[in-house]
């Protein structure tokens, strides 16, 4: 009956051993996660910054192209306003050329009714 106590024993401590060791490798396997974990987020922390940072310089550049655009586009107009008011003045100039000419004309005599003469055909 000893024999059977010691045996058992044997495999209890042998029980108690592969108990702490798993424990010890379960301890070291949550450590190694952590760590990755750790690195990871480091990593996607890195990436985000970087990745703003870009976003940020984009939107930099197509707002200054915008603004260029926009300050190209008001002088465009102010061009062609100018153009405009030009050419609205040019026209009543020249209206008013035109009505003083037309003034100096002599007035049309009026038409005098001819009488129809028959054509060839009408004729015959």
């Amino acid at each position: 009956m000893i024999s059977e106590f010691d045996l058992l024993s044997d495999k209890i401590s042998k029980l108690v051993q592969l108990t702490q060791s798993l424990r010890q490798q379960n301890a070291e396997l949550r450590k190694q996660i952590e760590d990755q974990n750790t690195a990871l987020r480091r990593q996607m922390e890195e990436q985000g910054a970087a990745l703003r940072k870009q976003m940020e310089e984009q939107e930099a550049t197509l707002r200054k192209q915008m603004e260029d655009q926009g300050a190209e586009m008001r002088q465009q107009i102010e061009t062609l306003s100018a153009d405009r008011a030009s050419l609205a003045a040019r026209m009543s100039e020249a209206h008013e050329r035109v009505a003083a000419v037309l003034e100096q004309l002599p007035a049309p005599e009026p038409e005098v009714e001819q009488p129809e003469e028959p054509h060839d055909e009408e004729v015959a």
